[in-house]
Parts: C-alpha cells; sequence; structure tokens
C-alpha cells in the first residue's frame, strides 16, 4: 500500500508541474466558456482513451492493476482519460 501510494505521488507531480506550466504560458484573458461542444468533445477524447486503454489491457497483455483491481484500474483510466480531454479543450486554438 506505502508503494502504491508513493508511485500516486510521483506520477502526480509531473502533471502538476505541466499543468501550472501550461497555464503559465498558454493563459489568456479570454474567459473560456462551457458549451455543448466542449463537453461532447471532452467525453469523445474519455471513450477513445478509455476503448484503447481496455484494449491494450487485453490485447497487448500490459502489465497494470486491471487484473488485481479493476475497478481502481477503471477509475484511473477515466481520470487520465478527462485530464487529456480538459487539456485538447484548452489547447484546441492552438491546433488550428
Amino acid at each position: 500500500m506505502k508503494h502504491e501510494l508513493l508511485a500516486g505521488v510521483f506520477n502526480a507531480l509531473p502533471l502538476i508541474l505541466l499543468g501550472l506550466l501550461l497555464g503559465i504560458f498558454t493563459a489568456t484573458d479570454n474567459a473560456r466558456t462551457v458549451n455543448k461542444k466542449s463537453l461532447i468533445s471532452i467525453l469523445v477524447v474519455v471513450f477513445s482513451f478509455t476503448i484503447g486503454r481496455y484494449s491494450a489491457y487485453t490485447v497487448m497483455h500490459i502489465e497494470s492493476a486491471y487484473s488485481t483491481k479493476p475497478l481502481a484500474a477503471l477509475i484511473w483510466t477515466l481520470c487520465m482519460g478527462l485530464w487529456i480531454g480538459v487539456i485538447y479543450r484548452l489547447l484546441e486554438q492552438g491546433l488550428k
């Protein structure tokens, strides 16, 4: 349990640092509104990431907590997909 907590902390630190750097270097004064289009785009990313990750679990047999802790693996997968979707939405203007 102790090692899992440490691994979670060390996995979270780069995400927090990248989020801070993203905010510092890409922030604008314009307020972003949440609309139906943005929510759909985030959900598409979450769905795609989850399907891809679970395909990798079953087809590629990657090592994960999927076999021992399926609920924790699902929650982690959904959270990571959500984070990727939010980042995509925040950086969408730069992709155009």
